[in-house]
């Protein structure tokens, strides 16, 4: 009896190390600016961002260029691969968990094509191994964090009369949903100079149609 316990206990453990997936050590850019220039002519069609200000942290995400089959594991070329750190190594990988697996691929020599790959998985763990195959990847959207950051936005949305219209948008922690959203309606006026200011935005109107407008961002 005595001689099983060792092994009982090995068994035991090595259940419960498959049985946890590790959270991925996400890779964050920091991103902080304003668009377009100051004192820039700009012209912008009806419905357009003339003027954002923002600052947030984005995970850098890649996708495939085509499917990626291995005896080990498949990756869509539809998934979003987000940048991570994983053995001190900088890689992509998927971030869902739901299927209880996570793939990570790896390109030692960055030229575009991943080398190598590992699963880590609940059952049928592979440490790092190299592609039969190297897989060509291309850069996607990024990932925004779900935490702390700002993103203000001025949205043209025509001209009514002598009224040019917009849509103001503030986003704050959440990016993902506007926490403020206010339409704002500016009577152009030569004795002003075409000049609108709101929350600390400050833009010269040079000339406005329904479905376009030229302006200035003088901030």
């Amino acid at each position: 009896m005595k001689n099983l316990l060792p092994l009982f206990l090995f068994f035991l453990f090595s259940c419960i190390s498959l049985s946890r997936l590790t959270k991925p050590e996400l890779m964050y850019n920091e991103r902080e600016g304003r668009e377009p220039e100051l004192n820039v002519e700009t012209v912008a069609e009806k419905g357009d961002v003339i003027y954002m200000e923002y600052r947030y942290r984005i995970n850098p995400a890649v996708r495939l260029k085509e499917d990626l089959e291995t005896e080990y594991t498949n990756v869509s070329s539809k998934v979003r691969l987000s940048k991570m750190m994983k053995d001190k190594r900088e890689v992509y990988g998927t971030i869902s968990i739901s299927d209880e697996s996570i793939t990570y691929l790896y390109d030692e020599d960055n030229d575009g094509k991943f080398e190598q790959f590992m699963v880590q998985a609940r059952k049928n763990a592979v440490g790092w191994k190299d592609l039969k195959t190297e897989a060509a990847y291309e850069q996607a959207s990024g990932i925004r964090s779900e935490s702390g950051g700002f993103e203000f936005e001025l949205i043209y949305e025509g001209l009514s009369g002598n009224s040019v219209k917009f849509t103001y948008n503030e986003y704050r922690d959440d990016l993902t949903q506007a926490s403020f959203t206010e339409s704002i309606d500016f009577n152009l006026s030569d004795d002003r100079g075409n000049i609108i200011s709101y929350k600390g935005i400050k833009v010269e109107i040079l000339d406005a149609a329904d479905e376009q407008l030229t302006y200035r961002v003088l901030l």
